[in-house]
């Protein structure tokens, strides 16, 4: 009985774990593409390469 409570626990431990770590990947993917698409790092983007160009 006290090893089917133990086993319960670590796979609850376990699946509780792999779900926190899934919803913060989500959220950086969903994050890091919509940056890409913004005008405004576009724009310091090119900034940036241009400036590095001069140097």
């Amino acid at each position: 009985m006290n090893k089917k409570i133990l086993i319960g626990c670590i796979i609850g431990f376990t699946i509780l774990i792999g779900v926190s770590f899934t919803s913060v990947v989500s959220y950086g993917s969903v994050k890091s593409t919509s940056a890409l698409n913004s005008p405004l790092y576009n724009m310091r983007s090119q900034r940036a390469t241009e400036q590095g160009n001069r140097i």
